[in-house]
């Protein structure tokens, strides 16, 4: 094996290592990382990058053949991250008495058609982009990807940390808060 090999082979070891510790990382380029969930069938995490606009969640998951993982993404603005972040003590709320058994439903509209889901049939939670069909219902999309109950409250455990570490976070002024807001022309909050 190469030196180039080695040190290539090293790097990924240490991710592995690294993204299996459930734990905060935040690098000296500020990327910030948060896994939820690891395992040797699935995990998530989050990322969030400086000068980005959005939160990325990847869930990695095994191949069908067993081979590698594949990855499944989708991103949130991070104005929508703020609705989801102001509403976690409802959602973990509903979690909770799902897993208690007791019928609940969410459906959090974060902002142009995007919402955080959750309801008895799956015991998860959705962060999926609907639309409208042809007469003129709100429908899902097959756009969006979905965390468990056990990584929602992994998250909830760790969500303050990270979204303190989001550069601008705390000063991101959602569009409902303002005194002029008109909800029914708000494409954030009344989507059409």
């Amino acid at each position: 094996m190469s030196i180039f090999t080695e040190c290539l082979f090293d790097m990924f070891i240490l991710v592995r290592t690294v993204i299996l510790t459930n734990v905060m990382i935040s690098d000296d380029k500020g990327i910030v990382r948060l896994t939820l969930g690891a395992s040797n069938e699935a995990e998530t995490l989050l990322i969030y990058s400086p000068n980005s606009t959005v939160v990325c969640i990847n869930r990695h998951l095994p191949s069908k053949n067993g081979n590698a993982m594949r990855v499944k993404r989708h991103m949130i603005q991070l104005r929508r991250w703020k609705v989801f972040s102001n509403h976690i003590e409802s959602v973990v709320k509903i979690g909770n008495q799902l897993q208690e058994g007791i019928d609940s439903m969410l459906k959090l509209h974060l902002g142009n058609h995007q919402f955080a889901t959750m309801n008895s049939e799956y015991q998860i939670l959705q962060f999926r982009d609907f639309y409208r069909d042809e007469n003129g219902e709100v429908r899902p999309s097959l756009r969006g990807i979905h965390l468990t109950l056990d990584e929602l409250a992994e998250l909830h455990a760790h969500l303050d940390e990270f979204n303190d570490k989001i550069h601008g976070f705390k000063d991101i002024q959602l569009c409902v808060n303002k005194p002029d807001h008109q909800p029914k022309k708000c494409r954030e909050y009344n989507p059409k």
